[in-house]
């Protein structure tokens, strides 16, 4: 994923956490001290799912999750492109290897009950990734996933992200007027809020453009803003002479 993954989901965490002890202090009308460090943060992710067999001490079994951690859990190409599915419990198999006439994996071994399934996962994964979706086009396997109930999506390249269907109907991006950079793009937050007043972010700042109003909100006079401005310690951008 070309993503600054660590940098996003240490953001997220510590942004629960802000707002968890925001909760406590406003319970308890004192403060606490929070942090969170990216490298706990990240192993703590990490772990979370893969500490399996270490879950117990002594271990009874290997780290690592089986299911996530198969080879063939993720992307799989069809006749005509990529597609990601969510073949997932044993009801979903049971249902999908019935559709496409694998009776043979169906009465096998590997699905004689939901235990036998988790065990071969990988396997099973295996299957759909080498010898059962290449078969059809990604059209075709997304009408019968439909059909059966099991979560699956086309692989969007990120080039395909802007004319997205769906991404589209919700208007996840949006076009504004930058001051001095012209006509820009951008994502707006993902949520949707309801009985809650909500605007757009503001545009990126040009440098030094909120520094005087920071410093009024800060407590700083006029007159001391001025002379800082005077004597080109504070730098305040027009649009105009960007």
């Amino acid at each position: 994923a070309p993503v600054a993954v660590c940098d996003v989901i240490t953001a997220l965490i510590l942004g629960q956490t802000v707002l968890a002890g925001m909760l406590k202090a406003a319970q308890t009308g004192r403060g606490c001290f929070l942090e969170t460090a990216m490298f706990e943060a990240m192993a703590s992710v990490g772990m979370n799912q893969h500490l399996n067999g270490h879950a117990f001490q002594p271990p009874v079994g290997d780290l690592v999750y089986a299911r996530t951690g198969s080879p063939h859990r993720r992307p799989v190409a069809t006749r005509d492109g990529w597609i990601i599915h969510a073949v997932y419990n044993f009801t979903h198999w049971t249902k999908f290897l019935k559709a496409v006439g694998r009776e043979d994996v169906l009465t096998g071994p590997m699905m004689t009950d939901r235990y036998a399934a988790a065990a071969h996962v990988g396997e099973l994964y295996r299957l759909l990734a080498e010898e059962i979706l290449p078969a059809r086009s990604t059209a075709e396997w997304l009408a019968l996933f439909a059909e059966l109930d099991i979560p699956a999506a086309p692989c969007t390249e990120l080039a395909g992200l802007e004319s997205d269907p769906h991404l589209a109907q919700v208007g996840l991006f949006r076009d504004y007027e930058h001051p001095s950079q012209g006509l820009c793009r951008e994502t707006r937050t993902p949520v949707e809020s309801r009985d809650v007043e909500t605007a757009p972010d503001r545009h990126p700042p040009e440098l030094g453009e909120h520094g005087e109003e920071i410093l009024r909100e800060a407590g700083v006079s006029a007159g001391e803003i001025a002379d800082l401005t005077a004597r080109g310690v504070l730098r305040g951008v027009a649009p105009e002479a960007a």
